[in-house]
């Protein structure tokens, strides 16, 4: 089966979303609305990271599923 172009663009969006959400953040120019990814972010770019990519994941799976 497979994989839709949706779910692959909705994954690519999230993780452009989360680069420049660190990259916003940490210059400044943004603060992150979401307390969860908040906390995650002030313990360090990886853990975010790694949270946005898996929600991400999971979402684009649900969708192509």
């Amino acid at each position: 089966m497979k994989f839709p172009q949706q779910a692959l663009l909705l994954f690519l969006l999230n993780l452009l979303d989360a680069i420049l959400t660190i990259i916003w953040v940490r210059n400044g120019y943004a603060t992150e609305g979401n307390h969860l990814m908040a906390s995650l972010l002030d313990l360090g770019n990886t853990p975010f990271l790694g949270v946005k990519i898996a929600v991400g994941a999971v979402t684009a799976f649900v969708l192509w599923r």
